[in-house]
């Protein structure tokens, strides 16, 4: 029986892979398996496939693609956009409470630090009135050097923060 070129290749890896898996077979049984073989082999169908990919920053598609999801889906773009601006008016109204939840957090900060500090600066007025000089300074002298303390970190702090947010 004679083999194809195909089948003469075939051997010819099954040899080279394992060359004991064809020692001693009879012609016709190595010519059948040789045949089961390249009916395995995925044959080439000629289709050649493309393949496009588009990538975009903007939340919004290019006009072409909103035509195709017009095509693809009854009112697509219209779909799409609507979307789009409920996700965005919904990080707004979260960035919003967010920052809102900072400012009033910041405040009752304030009032809370301004009442330490006149509870605070007033025992050690009081103190100092009642003829006890180095208790009554070392209570005021501590609450006038932690406030400013204070100040100063958030200071630099606020700085840092507006130079972390500054366009470079």
């Amino acid at each position: 029986m004679k083999l194809t070129e195909q089948q003469k290749q075939l051997e010819k890896q099954v040899r080279k892979d394992n060359p004991a898996l064809l020692k001693g077979m009879p012609g016709d049984k190595k010519a059948e398996l040789l045949r089961l073989l390249e009916t395995r082999i995925p044959q080439p169908t000629g289709e050649v496939v493309f393949t496009k990919t588009q990538m975009t920053s903007s939340p919004v598609p290019p006009a072409e693609l909103l035509l195709g999801y017009n095509e693809a889906f009854p009112d697509g773009a219209n779909r799409l956009f609507s979307l789009v601006e409920n996700q965005s008016k919904h990080r707004q109204t979260v960035e919003s409470k967010i920052v809102n939840g900072q400012i009033l957090s910041s405040r009752i900060g304030q009032v809370l630090a301004f009442i330490l500090a006149l509870v605070f600066g007033g025992l050690g007025y009081a103190l100092t009135v009642q003829n006890h000089p180095n208790v009554g300074g070392t209570v005021f002298g501590t609450t006038v050097l932690g406030l400013v303390s204070i100040f100063v970190a958030g200071q630099k702090n606020q700085k840092r923060n507006l130079d972390d947010k500054a366009p470079k």
